[in-house]
């Protein structure tokens, strides 16, 4: 299209262009960069996604001389994130509903998720164990026990079952 404002705004989806000169005045009264997601339509009628950015420079009286800014093409990074919102919540579902305790933890042994079977089986909310050691949850013996095993996994990759090596 012409590099003009116009040509400019007639490629955005019309359900987004509010949107857009909404932000681009907001960035010329406030003297500030702005950015936005919105929709474009290609002359072939493929609707994109894009993430655009920019900014005004001013003249030394104060005035808006030119706009810069890039525009890029998100529309597979959307597609995606939204797919794995997706399957995140499918997997959330599937752990509040199952009749075993599930606990996740991270690298370091900090409670990352506690599903409603386990909150039965300890007796804890998830706000008293997510972000805690899981140790918490086992007698003390285990737990110095499963800080070892942790950190030898995340060193080396071997995992011990029953006192063996995962490997023999």
């Amino acid at each position: 299209f012409k590099a003009t404002y116009e040509a400019f705004l007639e490629a955005i989806h019309p359900a987004d262009r509010d949107a857009v000169t909404s932000g681009v005045n907001a960035a010329l009264e406030n003297k500030t960069p702005y950015n936005i997601n919105h929709r474009i339509v290609q002359p072939d009628g493929t609707e994109l996604i894009v993430h655009e950015e920019g900014e005004v420079e001013y003249d030394s009286a104060g005035d808006a001389v030119f706009m810069t800014g890039t525009v890029q093409d998100i529309t597979e990074f959307m597609k995606v994130q939204a797919d794995l919102k997706e399957r995140s919540e499918r997997v959330r579902i599937v752990m509040e509903n199952v009749a075993d305790g599930i606990v996740t933890i991270d690298e370091k042994g900090f409670v990352e998720s506690f599903n409603r079977a386990a909150e039965e089986m300890f007796g804890y909310k998830p706000q008293e164990v997510i972000g805690k050691k899981v140790n918490m949850l086992m007698p003390e013996k285990d737990g110095l026990r499963h800080d070892s095993y942790l950190k030898k996994y995340f060193e080396t990759g071997e995992a011990e079952i029953i006192g063996k090596s995962a490997r023999e």
